[in-house]
């Protein structure tokens, strides 16, 4: 089974995966890293050194990170050095945590994170494009 770490800043990746948990059960082989901003990046990085040791099984590990180009995802994409089997994927949100509960993880991290990341993209929407009601500025 793929690996997955979430790495967020502050609390709100654990809120989501409890909140995830909560809806649809455990989620095996997930750690959850949280950063704060006082947090040292060697800190940080060893923190995501044992998370990614404790849910590798084999596979390779995913990391599902809040916001790309911050400090997390940084420290993140510095583990994608070669040396492990490893995968980052920017832009965390519920749609992907909930999908990730019902997918198989067993074709390693580049193939979950595609799987991932088009449940996110698929989950992000204007509310005017579901309900075909037109803006203000659209109607006058």
């Amino acid at each position: 089974m793929t690996g997955v770490v979430v790495v967020t800043h502050g609390l709100h990746g654990a809120e989501m995966v409890r909140d995830t948990q909560a809806i649809v059960g455990d989620l095996p082989e997930l750690r959850v890293v949280t950063v704060s901003t006082t947090d040292p990046p060697e800190i940080t990085n060893a923190r995501l050194e044992t998370a990614s040791y404790e849910v590798d099984s084999g596979l390779g590990v995913l990391f599902l990170v809040d916001l790309h180009g911050a400090t997390p995802s940084n420290l993140c994409m510095a583990l994608m050095d070669g040396a492990h089997n490893v995968e980052v994927l920017c832009g965390l949100n519920m749609a992907m945590l909930l999908k990730l509960a019902t997918c198989e993880r067993k074709d390693g991290p580049r193939d979950l994170a595609e799987l991932l990341l088009q449940t996110g993209r698929r989950s992000i929407r204007l509310g005017s494009e579901i309900t075909g009601r037109l803006h203000i500025e659209e109607i006058e």
